[in-house]
């Protein structure tokens, strides 16, 4: 491919899906070139050629930018010099300045240079603190951003690097290592993965030599020669690598053409073993990264290191998809020591579809390597690995099990060919445990896995993947979207996110729904499109920003007819009061509410046939129903069910009914005659009607229909009945009174007159 200036790069991509990038400044975009804009602004000297053999450099602002390369509050302070291949080179903070201060790069596009930063001792001459911001380089000729050493606290965002030889560079040439750079939101692209540069070994999109506290985080890297992001730690031997983390990362279709030799990786860690020391390699962490597509690994680990009394390296909510082989290993040094322990750790990764194709000529003693987790052995044939540092545990695998044949083998530990995830469980391997006891062979369900990330849904779970709330707590704390977790972790990079609303969507009684913290809920099984008219909410409210699982659910029975019974079961993992409501039922009936087979309450649904009531709960499994009480069982014939009378006294089987003189007090419940409030109403007809039983000011509200015999019909006998109570030859009860009681029509006056009559007579015969 010809360097020609006037090339129209492939459009930017969606960087919207990428956390806080919407709100943060926007990403460089390049602009066209005509191939001479300020020709020799910046014309430097190959000073190694012999005569000096001047080139020219292009430069150009972005639009609507001020014509400065370099932003600071000091311009005449004379901290830049240049120097060979770069547009600028830092080298060195004038001593006077405050060291503090910042030096920025910013809203430039670079033509075939680069900039290069660089500190000439650690206490006067630093480049501490440099920011290299929404710049765009295009085929830079060696390193676009390269950070060689002193250059603490740099950091380097919104980038956009297309068609270089290197993309962001970092190394130590044996000196201090930077430490605590920021790399963040760059678009990195096509770092000479058509070799344009021949004979280039090194064409990573970030590659990192040694130091500590760095964090590497929402870049898209896409077509890099070599590695999307490498930590190739020979550079300084010895030397510290903590606390470092690389996280929420795209990194896809890494790998060369040259000779045929795929051998690149998403992200690739090397040169650990030089260092001996089990606390200079210590707690650094790579997760929520996708790495899809490379022509080698999407891990690719040729180290091993001691893990000291915690870990040396954590790889935890990966997505490895569709890469020669998801993770690989290679003993790639001759260590003497008989015992070399491993310190990594792997967790709630996933491992998906890897190629069906094998490779050579990468120094393999055994040069088969594909498929998910591949160990290559050692030239040192007495090599033998302690694995009690290293931890597989909680990942999912798809496929499980080597169903075509084409991966030789699926799983591999040196001499050890696997050809399922059973297999690579149940085997013992070298030295050391049993991995992946706990994970899974099953397909996560993605939304999209086209791994172009054209869609911004690539690597997102559906909602009934298999994958959501199957990790474990590794402290992470959100997603590569910046999503919080709900409830379990998910695997993966991408948390599923709960979209249905407790009071607001409907339940599926075949969904089987777990409920959060947020008043969020999602189906655990599949709907069948029969909905439940359940609402359930803690007594004190949901709470925004409670992420926690609060409930399970499950509908077990929920008649809609008939008797209208219901039983459903809850699992929570902690205590509390819940408020549940209850919809589908009969309006006006009375209900028995149960827990766990014991009467709990009862209660009666309103005009709309709906009801409520409030439960305590524990961190247990609870089995709730709801079941009428007009038509239970009268065990002693009392008028009263036995359902309600369990719930007033637990009495079913004495029949001693009230009576003014003989049994004044009721020695056995009759509903008819209690009144708990004291408004005049019965318990049983506030229970009927939908009044409360226990509030004064809370009246049942009887409809004046004239249905006296309380048969569901108005009828002739309903005349009859209220002629004779006005004559006294039949006494009517309140409820039966209330329904004839026309007169006065505001409200009633609790009595059958003849102006009653006169108007039930009317209304009846219509005139």
């Amino acid at each position: 491919m010809s360097a020609d200036p006037n090339v129209v790069l492939h459009p930017d991509h969606d960087f919207n899906r990428i956390k806080r990038a919407n709100s943060a400044p926007s990403l460089a975009t390049l602009v066209e070139w005509s191939g001479n804009e300020s020709m020799g602004y910046m014309q430097q000297e190959d000073v190694n050629a012999n005569p000096p053999i001047p080139f020219a450099l292009f430069y150009k602002p972005s639009p609507d930018i001020t014509n400065s390369v370099v932003y600071l509050n000091h311009a005449d302070d004379n901290i830049i010099s240049i120097v060979g291949q770069d547009y600028v080179r830092v080298v060195g903070k004038n001593p006077a300045l405050d060291p503090t201060q910042t030096v920025t790069f910013q809203e430039t596009d670079l033509l075939g240079g680069g900039v290069h930063i660089e500190g000439l001792d650690d206490v006067s001459n630093t480049a501490d603190n440099i920011v290299v911001e929404r710049m765009s380089f295009k085929y830079s000729a060696n390193q676009s951003i390269r950070l060689t050493t002193f250059c603490d606290d740099a950091e380097i965002s919104y980038n956009r690097i297309d068609y270089a030889i290197q993309a962001i560079y970092n190394t130590n040439n044996g000196f201090k290592a930077c430490e605590r750079m920021h790399i963040h939101h760059n678009f990195i692209s096509h770092i000479n993965d058509d070799l344009y540069w021949p004979n280039i070994n090194d064409k990573h999109g970030i590659q990192m030599e040694t130091g500590n506290g760095h964090i590497i985080e929402y870049n898209h890297i896409e077509f890099a020669g070599s590695h999307g992001i490498a930590m190739d730690l020979k550079g300084d031997e010895g030397a510290p690598v903590n606390n470092n983390i690389i996280r929420y990362n795209y990194v896809r279709s890494t790998g060369s053409v040259e000779d045929n030799k795929y051998n690149e990786s998403g992200f690739h860690l090397e040169g650990i073993h030089n260092n001996i020391d089990a606390e200079a390699i210590k707690n650094n962490i790579v997760h929520n990264n996708i790495f899809t597509g490379s022509s080698l690994a999407g891990i690719f680990i040729s180290s091993a290191a001691e893990p000291g009394d915690g870990f040396s390296w954590a790889f935890y909510n990966n997505v490895l998809h569709n890469n020669t082989v998801n993770m690989a290993f290679q003993d790639s040094f001759d260590q003497t020591s008989p015992q070399y322990r491993i310190g990594y750790r792997f967790k709630n990764n996933l491992l998906t579809d890897p190629l069906d194709s094998t490779f050579n000529g990468l120094g393999y003693q055994d040069t088969g390597i594909v498929g998910h987790i591949k160990h290559a052995a050692s030239t040192n044939t007495s090599l033998n690995l302690d694995r009690s540092g290293l931890v597989f545990d909680n990942n999912m695998y798809w496929p499980a099990n080597d169903v075509d044949g084409v991966f030789s083998p699926l799983f591999n530990w040196i001499l050890d060919d696997l050809s399922d995830l059973s297999g690579w469980q149940a085997s013992t391997l070298v030295d050391g445990p049993s991995l992946d006891t706990n994970s899974t062979g099953q397909d996560p369900m993605y939304v999209n896995a086209s791994g172009d990330f054209s869609q911004k849904e690539d690597y997102m779970l559906q909602p009934m993947s298999p994958a959501i709330d199957n990790g474990v707590d590794v402290g992470v704390t959100e997603d590569i979207a910046g999503n919080p977790i709900y409830g379990l972790p998910d695997q993966g990079a991408y948390e599923f996110q709960p979209f249905r609303v407790m009071g607001t969507d409907s339940i599926d009684i075949a969904a089987n729904i777990r409920i959060y913290g947020d008043g969020k809920f999602r189906n655990t099984m599949i709907s069948n499109g029969i909905i439940a008219a359940i609402t359930i909410t803690p007594t004190d409210g949901f709470s925004v920003g409670d992420y926690s699982q609060y409930m399970d659910l499950a509908i077990n029975v929920w008649e809609t007819n008939g008797l209208h019974h219901k039983q459903w079961t809850a699992v929570t993992p902690g205590s509390g009061n819940a408020t549940f409501f209850i919809g589908d039922l009969k309006p006006y009936t009375p209900y028995l509410v149960k827990q766990d087979g014991t009467s709990l309450l009862a209660s009666s649904s309103d005009n709309l046939g709906v009801m409520s009531f409030i439960a305590s709960y524990g961190a247990t499994t609870t089995n709730y129903q709801i079941e009428d009480a007009s038509v239970a069982v009268d065990t002693d014939g009392d008028g009263v069910s036995d359902n309600y009378e369990q719930c007033y006294d637990g009495n079913c089987i004495n029949y001693n009914p009230y009576q003014p003189i003989n049994n004044p007090e009721g020695t056995d419940i009759d509903i008819n005659k209690i009144d708990t409030d004291g408004d005049g109403w019965s318990d049983r007809i506030e229970a009927v009607y939908g009044s409360s039983a226990i509030d004064l000011d809370s009246l049942p509200v009887i409809p004046v229909d004239g249905d006296v015999n309380l048969d569901g019909l108005t009828q002739a006998n309903d005349i009859l009945l209220v002629q004779r109570h006005i004559l006294g030859l039949a006494t009517l009860n309140e409820e039966q009174i209330a329904h004839a009681d026309y007169r006065p029509q505001s409200a009633g006056d609790g009595s059958l007159t003849l102006a009653d009559m006169i108007i039930f007579l009317k209304n009846y015969f219509a005139y």
